[in-house]
């Protein structure tokens, strides 16, 4: 399925253009019997973990919930300090194989991602995290939505005709460009081609950027030629 951007808006997208808005959420006193219910009810991979104004205090992936089928809590020790001892030292999935509610599985603090920012800032962060999905919230920390992988994916499929029509929008965005309506625009399974005559080296370097962001885009080459080292050349 081919994401489009939302009417009106063109360049680079933005959180909101993709992200999914309709969302499940738990509480962190909700069992853990039922974050799995709703989580293969719904088909997703994660449900943020809201409080009562639905400001989210953490995430609970398939990891979190799987992993009690991998570690078994350590049994409790007869002695205190050696029961708190133990405690101590376990590791985190071991903590989260012992949890009954969501607050106990839960990933806290998460990163957070805002519909504001730009597509590329927040996919940067979750590669850097190593993470598939982030919660999307206002700047008061209310859940609205949740961007993934996924939704990024589907952005980036597009086929090559829509992405050629979405580079000339792009390009007819930006008035002082006059240059770009002369150039030649084509593209093969999402690697574009530049080519044609352009007046001055920046306009080449500014049309690529252009071009670099409009979503479908795997890859430009830059064949533009500037037209006056042509007419020097041709002298």
């Amino acid at each position: 399925m081919s994401a489009t951007l939302r009417p009106g808006r063109l360049g680079e997208p933005l959180v909101s253009d993709v992200m999914t808005t309709d969302v499940v959420s738990a509480r962190t006193d909700t069992p853990v019997a039922d974050v799995i219910a709703e989580m293969v009810r719904c088909g997703v991979g994660a449900m943020s973990v809201v409080n009562d104004q639905r400001r989210v205090v953490g995430i609970v992936t398939d990891t979190d919930v799987i992993v009690r089928k991998g570690f078994r809590p350590l049994p409790r020790m007869s002695s205190p300090l050696l029961d708190e001892f133990m405690r101590s030292h376990r590791n985190r999935w071991r903590e989260k194989a012992g949890g009954l509610v969501a607050g106990e599985i839960m990933s806290s603090p998460t990163s957070l991602a805002s519909p504001h920012e730009p597509l590329r800032d927040v996919v940067a962060r979750m590669v850097t995290m190593g993470v598939r999905r982030l919660p999307v919230a206002r700047a008061d920390g209310r859940l609205v939505g949740i961007i993934s992988q996924r939704d990024v994916l589907r952005l980036l499929c597009r086929d090559d005709t829509e992405i050629v029509a979405a580079i000339r929008l792009a390009l007819a965005d930006r008035g002082g460009l006059e240059a770009a309506r002369e150039i030649e625009v084509t593209c093969t399974k999402g690697a574009v081609t530049l080519r044609g005559s352009i007046p001055t080296a920046s306009d080449a370097e500014q049309i690529e950027s252009i071009v670099r962001d409009v979503p479908g885009v795997l890859g430009v080459r830059n064949e533009l030629r500037i037209a006056s080292r042509v007419r020097s050349s041709a002298t």
